[in-house]
């Protein structure tokens, strides 16, 4: 569900939400499901979403319009970065550049590190991080570690979240 769609109006009346387990139940008879049974299938991308009438909504926004909070835009953050883990202590509502500060390493990373990589040119590690969403270079080092420690006291200073690059 886009995030500037609103859940629908009778949501309540539709799904159950435990925000303990983070698992979601129909109240009504929808196709071959039946009330209590589990709502909910694994999307391409990792997270659980559900057809509402014509749309897909995913449970993670559900969850805050179950759970009556406002969420309008804004994004919403797996802290644990499990996209299925709708539990409500793992969900935090972000702005994007908040989310974007905690994010997984991406798989074509070369260094172990997000904003780590090797300059063939000067043979040094360059390091950037994002304050603000603008880059900010953070120098070249000989070594890895020197590298790595940069980047690290960059996050600090910028305020990623203590999950970012896992």
């Amino acid at each position: 569900m886009p995030r500037d769609r609103p859940p629908p109006s009778n949501l309540g009346d539709i799904l159950r939400y435990d925000p303990v387990t983070g698992d979601f139940f129909w109240k009504i008879l929808v196709s071959r499901m039946f009330p209590g049974d589990k709502a909910g299938t694994l999307n391409k991308y990792g997270y659980m979403v559900v057809r509402i009438g014509h749309r897909s909504c995913a449970l993670h926004r559900l969850a805050f319009a179950l759970m009556d909070v406002d969420i309008t835009g804004m994004q919403v953050d797996h802290i644990n970065g499990i996209r299925h883990d709708n539990r409500w202590e793992n969900l935090r509502a972000v702005t994007p550049s908040e989310n974007a500060r905690n994010m997984k390493k991406p798989k074509n990373n070369s260094s172990g590190v997000i904003g780590v990589c090797w300059c063939t040119r000067d043979q040094k590690w360059q390091v950037y991080a994002h304050r603000d969403k603008k880059p900010v270079f953070l120098g070249k080092h000989q070594e890895l570690f020197e590298a790595v420690a940069a980047r690290k006291s960059a996050e600090l200073r910028f305020g990623y979240h203590e999950n970012h690059g896992r």
